[in-house]
């Protein structure tokens, strides 16, 4: 009963860090094919790409629950998981990806075209 439940406090992980990976990749996209916003259609197509990374981010956000509410049951109803597996799976895995996030904030650069 163990090993399912680790398996379900670090599933929602997995599948956090493969859609991050994944919305990277299509920002990275966007910036090479778009260096400088100089028209309206690259200004629709940020529109579009924030308005996808923002959806995407609401869907994803509450799955960061679902491990905390695995270890509850784990812990008070099957007795199978201890204190030591909510630092470890449920709130290490939000705090390391939240410091980094913190720590790069204001290292993108934005360079604005002038309309010629």
């Amino acid at each position: 009963m163990r090993t399912i439940l680790l398996v379900l406090m670090l599933l929602p992980w997995a599948v956090e860090v493969l859609a991050s990976f994944v919305l990277f990749v299509q920002l990275r996209a966007f910036q090479k094919s778009t260096p400088a916003l100089q028209s309206e259609a690259d200004m629709d197509r940020f529109k579009r790409l924030a308005a996808f990374q923002m959806r995407a981010t609401g869907i994803l956000l509450p799955l960061m629950v679902v491990p905390l509410l695995v270890w509850v049951y784990g812990e008070f109803f099957s007795h199978s998981l201890t204190w030591a597996d909510l630092f470890l799976f449920g709130i290490l895995p939000v705090v390391v990806p939240f410091a980094c996030s913190s720590a790069m904030i204001g290292t993108a650069r934005v360079r604005l075209g002038v309309n010629s």
